[in-house]
C-alpha cells in the first residue's frame, strides 16, 4: 500500500522512539511485580499510537497487548506459587 512506502514523519519517528521507551518502562515494572501500574502504561500506550501508520501501530500495540496479557499470567503464577 501507499501508506507502507511513505517515510515516517518527524512526529511519527519521535511516537514510534517514545513508544520503545514505553515498552522498556512496563517490563521494567512487570519485573518489579507492578502489574497494575503495567496494564495502566500498557493501554495508554495503545491510545497514544492510535495515530500512528498500521504498521508501526500494529508492532506497538501487539507488543503492549503481549506485555498486558504477560502481566496477569505471571501474577497468576505468583498466585498459586503463594498459595501451596
Amino acid at each position: 500500500s501507499e501508506e507502507s512506502a511513505q517515510p515516517l514523519d518527524v512526529n511519527e519517528l519521535s511516537a514510534v522512539n517514545e513508544s520503545a521507551n514505553s515498552i522498556d518502562e512496563i517490563k521494567r515494572d512487570l519485573m518489579h511485580s507492578r502489574y497494575e501500574t503495567a496494564r495502566a502504561k500498557a493501554w495508554r500506550l495503545i491510545a497514544r499510537v492510535d495515530a500512528l501508520p498500521i504498521k508501526q501501530r500494529a508492532h506497538i500495540e501487539a507488543s503492549a497487548r503481549l506485555l498486558i496479557a504477560e502481566s496477569f499470567e505471571v501474577r497468576s503464577t505468583e498466585t498459586q506459587e503463594r498459595s501451596r
